[in-house]
């Protein structure tokens, strides 16, 4: 049974929701902002993820290529586009966006950003002393 993927995130951590086919939540928790944290989390939680939500942002670029090398079918989603879906529920949690994102893989084809595959820096782990939002 396939499951899909919202990841809310932030420099320091990352909201995760999982959900399976009908909606209904299966998991939910948080993880350091980090690819290694995020596929440790995403293999034990969410092996057969059909989807996984992200929204456009700071971090984008490195978490994408970073699942994806993973193995992660990771969707970019237009910021703006999953603002106005998400604002519906009118309790604005990281929590609560990362189920929206999820819920958003499941029910639409949505219309992704395209990540530019010739970002060759994204394919890199930053260590600690480039990761600023990593020593605090």
């Amino acid at each position: 049974m396939g499951v899909y993927v919202g990841l809310d995130v932030s420099l320091k951590q990352t909201s995760v929701c999982v959900i399976d086919e009908a909606g209904k939540v299966v998991w939910r928790g948080s993880c350091a902002t980090s690819v290694a944290a995020l596929a440790e989390v995403l293999k034990g939680h969410a092996p057969s993820a059909v989807r996984i939500g992200i929204e456009s942002g700071s971090m984008t670029l490195f978490l994408w290529y970073g699942l994806r090398r993973q193995g992660f079918q990771v969707v970019c989603l237009d910021a703006s586009w999953a603002k106005k879906a998400l604002s519906a529920n009118p309790v604005k949690t990281d929590a609560n966006d990362a189920e929206g994102l999820a819920q958003l893989v499941r029910v639409t084809a949505p219309d992704h950003v395209a990540v530019h595959q010739t970002f060759p820096l994204a394919l890199q782990q930053p260590s600690t002393q480039e990761q600023p939002w990593a020593t605090a």
